[in-house]
């Protein structure tokens, strides 16, 4: 859909926000479940980049901040 309307489909995927079901995290020798493709690495959280995506930095916004309004 994403590509249909000239939008990255990669940028949904990682600031969305309620999308949960279709990102998650495997240790890095498991073997993924059928169609599901590697978008990125865990890295140590003191480590910059913190997200990668096909091997380079992710440099567009941030997700939704469900606790933005709270203090």
């Amino acid at each position: 859909i994403g590509q249909a309307v000239g939008v990255d489909p990669l940028q949904w995927v990682l600031t969305g926000g309620e999308d949960h079901a279709i990102v998650a995290t495997f240790p890095p020798d498991a073997k993924l479940p059928a169609r599901w493709k590697v978008i990125g690495e865990v890295l140590n959280p003191s480590a910059l980049p913190q997200v990668t995506v096909d091997g380079a930095p992710w440099t567009s916004k941030g997700g939704w901040d469900h606790f933005g309004a709270i203090e």
